[in-house]
């Protein structure tokens, strides 16, 4: 394989995630420009590609380090440490860059001519039509919630209708198209997790080159690439049963991950200057054991968070390296594991503010920043405490067929 960018190092995960924790002063630094301006800011983006962060799951032959899902794991949480909007966006954005992995090779040829160029996805849309054309398609509808569309140079949408023909059976496939092609408008208005600037993206009649269309059938996605009616499933790349899947890991837990340790930490330190407790007879808040408590569970919970998603990213890598599909179980497990994350990580910053006390929601304290941002991210549709629950019930208590991620 060949590339037209520039030959670039292939760095390891621990010389990343050092990288990630050295830009974590200027994330928190431009925080709250990023949360103001809707966006994460240029100087942001700008250290995060000189340090080589997003290009964690470009593979090596393209000018990426191709790291495994449990490492971005552990480099984007390095992030969250400092932004949790600029944690979401390359968590994210390398999710994007792993799913084009499973395309033709000519589509990746096209894609990560710059290793750089980002790509932001959409797993379902609104308002989707497609026309089959000569080479391809003429897309058009509406995705919305695509995180890092201010930054992308190429949009990734999911839950394409294709049409039947020429012989093929009419299913449902994602597409690849160029952001300078498609229409960002302007709908990210909400009160947490400000700076993703997950916008919609509307194409209308936008041409997919069939290269740049991976179809497939509902049995890959839900029975673990089972094919229908016996037939084999096309080897669309090394990543094809876990992409759905490495999309949860590491593009919603590793944020979590990373602002409820951002919470532990500013807490500790504003303990460590002993301020006292209002209304209370402790002149120093340590002395407090409710204090105490509060904290030590709050650790507990951020260290129970840090090894579900481990165990679920290390049975991505395993299944990864295997080549082997993943059993509704092991789908189940992972999908409960980083609902986990979320109730776990959220928790724990309710915790930290009891603990801190109300001086951590001033407009100025960047706690009531993450405070916001962690509610807002740990209810992402996807990641659905509630429905990984009944889920995981249907599966234990053998009630029928078990569709783990959704039509």
């Amino acid at each position: 394989m060949t590339t037209n960018s520039e030959p670039t190092a292939v760095l390891g995960p621990e010389v990343l995630r050092e990288r990630a924790e050295a830009v974590v002063p200027l994330l928190r630094e431009n925080a709250a420009r990023t949360e103001r301006e809707r966006q994460v800011v240029a100087e942001n983006v700008d250290a995060i590609k000189e340090a080589g962060l997003f290009r964690l799951s470009v593979p090596k032959e393209y000018g990426g380090h191709g790291v495994g899902i449990r490492a971005a794991l552990e480099i984007c949480a390095e992030l969250g440490r400092g932004c949790g909007s600029t944690s979401w966006i390359v968590s994210l954005l390398n999710s994007g860059a792993f799913t084009v992995t499973t395309f033709p090779e000519e589509a990746q040829r096209e894609v990560f001519a710059d290793p750089d160029g980002l790509v932001c996805g959409v797993i379902l849309g609104s308002e989707v039509h497609t026309e089959r054309v000569e080479g391809g398609y003429l897309v058009s509808g509406r995705w919305g919630y695509a995180s890092g569309s201010h930054h992308s140079r190429w949009a990734l949408l999911g839950r394409v209708p294709l049409p039947a023909h020429d012989g093929h059976p009419a299913r449902h496939g994602g597409v690849l198209l160029p952001m300078s092609e498609l229409t960002v408008e302007d709908t990210w208005h909400v009160a947490g997790m400000c700076g993703t600037g997950s916008n919609t993206l509307v194409a209308d009649k936008v041409f997919a080159p069939d290269h740049r269309v991976l179809t497939f059938s509902r049995s890959v996605i839900a029975d673990d690439l089972r094919a229908d009616e016996g037939r084999k499933p096309v080897d669309l790349g090394l990543q094809v049963h876990a992409v759905r899947r490495a999309l949860l890991v590491f593009g919603l837990a590793a944020p979590l991950l990373g602002m409820a340790q951002q919470a532990y930490e500013l807490v500790i330190a504003n303990l460590e200057k002993g301020r006292r407790i209002a209304y209370s007879e402790y002149q120093d808040a340590r002395e407090a054991p409710a204090v105490q408590m509060a904290v030590a569970q709050a650790a507990q919970l951020i260290d129970e968070s840090r090894l579900h998603a481990r165990r679920a990213a290390d049975e991505l890598d395993a299944a990864e390296e295997g080549r082997a599909a993943l059993d509704l179980a092991a789908q189940t497990r992972v999908r409960v594991d980083v609902a986990r994350v979320a109730v776990n990580c959220r928790s724990a910053v309710e915790l930290l503010l009891d603990a801190n006390g109300a001086g951590s929601f001033a407009s100025g304290n960047p706690l009531q920043r993450v405070w916001r941002d962690i509610e807002v991210a740990s209810r992402h549709g996807i990641i659905n405490p509630l429905m990984a629950r009944e889920v995981s019930g249907r599966l234990a208590v053998g009630l029928g067929k078990t569709v783990v991620w959704g039509e």
